[in-house]
Order: structure tokens, then C-alpha cells, then sequence
């Protein structure tokens, strides 16, 4: 998908947004449960240059002490 801005909002419920952004970073949905679960209302903010590798640049309410997952 594309629109002219790069820019798309999508919202939705936590645990869906835990799949979506563990599949959009490239990691095996086995790894699903080793990232902080996302809480209700949280914003989180992905990049990608070529739509098909993400990272994730921004999570408001990341748990103190932890590290967003990574590949």
C-alpha cells in the first residue's frame, strides 16, 4: 500500500498491534511474548525506507527499564 505522503495512522487493539509491528520488524512470531506487551492507548511509530524493512522508532509507554525488541 502506499499513499502520497508516506505517512498512513492505523488503529486498533493491543495484541493486534504486538503481531503487526513483531511481523513488520522481521521477527518469527514465536518471539511475540519476549517484547513488553503493548498497553491500551499506546503510540507507536515505525520507519521504513523501501516498505519492506521496518524499525520502530518510537513507543510512548515502553515499561521503564526496557529496550524495544529487535531482529
Amino acid at each position: 500500500l502506499a499513499h502520497p505522503t508516506g505517512k498512513i495512522l492505523v488503529v486498533g487493539h493491543g495484541l493486534l498491534f504486538q503481531i503487526l509491528t513483531t511481523v513488520l520488524l522481521g521477527l518469527p512470531l514465536a518471539r511475540l511474548r519476549e517484547a513488553p506487551m503493548l498497553k491500551n492507548t499506546t503510540v507507536t511509530k515505525l520507519m521504513t525506507r523501501n516498505g519492506k524493512t521496518f524499525s520502530q522508532v518510537y513507543r510512548d509507554r515502553q515499561p521503564v527499564g526496557t529496550t524495544p525488541l529487535q531482529p
